[in-house]
């Protein structure tokens, strides 16, 4: 019989984490803002079209 073939070692996947300075923070708070306003501004087109093929019907 042979020998087991050795494990290769584990991936390093993990980093630490991210100093969370002001700089950052107003990236991630400007951020979250536009994809809100992207989300109401979907959400607004949807009932536009609508009111629209309404219009038209």
């Amino acid at each position: 019989m042979s020998e087991p073939v050795p494990q290769p070692p584990t991936p390093r996947t993990s980093y630490p984490p991210v100093e969370v300075d002001a700089e950052l923070a107003r990236k991630n708070a400007v951020l979250g803002l536009v994809l809100f306003g992207l989300v109401l501004l979907v959400f607004g087109g949807t009932i536009g079209v609508a009111l629209l093929y309404l219009a038209l019907d």
